[in-house]
């Protein structure tokens, strides 16, 4: 695996050279790919331990969320020269956040699709108060893989 990280490496070094105009943004790329591929390599390792779980699925869905929240963040950056921060919720703002990953993980590991308004359901609160916790899907998938690999 390290040998193909180099060759991405060099290969992106390479492209800022050739690009000089594009280097911010190639860099940029460049992290975030490289971030993408360690929490990847966690999930891949989270799913080794438990072969019940759906690991090609899972790796497609919280592939997919990283990229749409790191498009997210660097158009935010893009349009308003800051990046979006995450918000520490305590009290019931903070059992609110909390319960709504508990739900995502859940489903998550049991392989179900869920959408916005189901996970609100299961939740036991409103599609509206969800949009207040959570940017998008995306921000919840993110948040409860992390939550979930980290445990």
């Amino acid at each position: 695996m390290t040998s193909r990280v180099r060759i991405h490496s060099n290969w992106l070094s390479e492209l800022g050279e050739e690009f000089p105009q594009s280097a911010p943004q190639i860099d940029a790329l460049a992290a975030h790919m490289f971030a993408k591929q360690e929490k990847l390599a966690a999930l891949i390792r989270f799913c080794a331990a438990r072969p019940e779980l759906r690991m090609m699925w899972m790796y497609a869905e919280y592939s997919a969320a990283l990229d749409a929240v790191a498009l997210e963040s660097s158009e935010s950056e893009r349009t308003t020269g800051t990046q979006p921060s995450g918000q520490q919720r305590s009290g019931r703002a903070g059992h609110t956040h909390n319960a709504i990953l508990d739900v995502a993980e859940t489903l998550i590991q049991r392989g179900e699709p869920w959408n916005r308004d189901k996970l609100a359901n299961l939740a036991n609160i409103s599609p509206a108060t969800l949009y207040n916790h959570f940017a998008s899907t995306s921000h919840i998938i993110v948040e409860a893989y992390e939550r979930l690999l980290a445990a």
